[in-house]
């Protein structure tokens, strides 16, 4: 299955690189050679998700930090989440809305609701994401551990995608997360987060190695 099916390829065109408050989005371009550099690490690695091809990219930032981007890694490592995704979604993050351009186009979906802690991130992205006929878009300015659904709301789909790092110090935020919201969800439904079973296989590398 290829990322293509489900990402815009070009973010640059859809969204305008602009600061706000603590927000702000750039653009920016991989040369041939920094991504040959940067394949050779991720190949020395092992981490063939973080290759990269030559192109023009958009990325956010929050605070100065870089919380996400459009380059391919991005696109990999969450197109487990997009295959699954279906009826009522629950998003927590909404970065730079690439994975809400296609998700609302999917027939199974019917309804995503997006949570975001940064109202200056909203307001920077909101303004380009699709409007698609017969499909609810709904932001919610809220801390994903504070903010709780109206008693009873049920989803068919829960995703986490609210860090910046892909480090195993965040499992301890998802195990909280889905115990959190584990009576969100409806029966028979799906509920993970962004790298989740990467960051569960290196931390028992790590346990092993008595890390």
């Amino acid at each position: 299955m290829s990322f293509e099916t489900f990402f815009p390829t070009d973010l640059t065109s859809v969204i305008p690189a602009q600061k706000l408050g603590v927000a702000e989005i750039q653009h920016f371009e991989v040369s041939e050679q920094a991504a040959k550099l940067g394949n050779l690490r991720a190949a020395m690695h092992g981490s063939y998700e973080d290759m990269v091809q030559p192109g023009k990219y958009t990325r956010l930032l929050v605070g100065g930090r870089l919380m996400m981007t459009d380059t391919p890694m991005e696109k990999r490592t969450n197109l487990g989440f997009m295959s699954k995704a279906k009826g009522r979604v629950l998003v927590a993050g909404l970065g730079i809305g690439m994975i809400l351009h296609k998700l609302l186009e999917k027939p199974e979906v019917t309804e995503v609701v997006v949570v975001e802690k940064y109202p200056d991130v909203i307001k920077l992205v909101a303004e380009s994401l699709p409007e698609v006929p017969g499909k609810e878009l709904i932001h919610v300015c809220a801390d994903i551990f504070d903010w709780k659904p109206v008693k009873g709301e049920k989803f068919s789909t829960i995703y986490f995608d609210i860090w910046p790092d892909i480090c195993t110090d965040n499992l301890k935020d998802i195990t909280k997360l889905k115990r959190r919201f584990r009576s969100s969800l409806a029966p028979g439904g799906w509920m993970g987060a962004w790298v989740e079973d990467r960051l569960r296989v290196q931390a028992r590398r790590e346990k092993r190695r008595g890390w």
